[in-house]
């Protein structure tokens, strides 16, 4: 900043700085709004780790009921192991997993993933 006697105003570098750092906030701010969509779960999609052995018919209704009330989710199901669940949802690469008696295994992981 340059001192003046009417005030203050930005040197040449910082003009530029200005500048660069618009598309910098802008960026920041479309993250932000991206960031808030997904946790009010407006993603248009839900990735739902389910276990091959979950019974199918259970799974098709509940999915049926799903999409009915939400025509505008697409829902990808991804085949996959209480253990790898975890591993997926803690990486975000899942949004719901759907695991079988496994609580016992699961019951001291989940906590830690908030």
């Amino acid at each position: 900043m340059e001192r003046m006697t009417t005030g203050v105003r930005p040197t040449e570098g910082g003009q530029a700085s200005v500048k660069r750092m618009r598309a910098v906030l802008a960026s920041y701010d479309l993250a932000m709004s991206d960031t808030r969509r997904d946790l009010r779960g407006e993603t248009g999609q839900v990735r739902i780790g389910y276990l091959a052995t979950a019974p199918q018919q259970y799974l098709r209704g509940l999915l049926r009921e799903v999409r009915r009330s939400h025509p505008e989710t697409d829902f990808k199901l991804v085949n996959l192991s209480p253990s790898q669940q975890i591993t997926a949802l803690r990486a975000g690469e899942i949004d719901i997993g759907i695991t079988n008696d496994s609580g016992e295994f699961l019951e001291g992981t989940l906590l830690t993933c908030s």
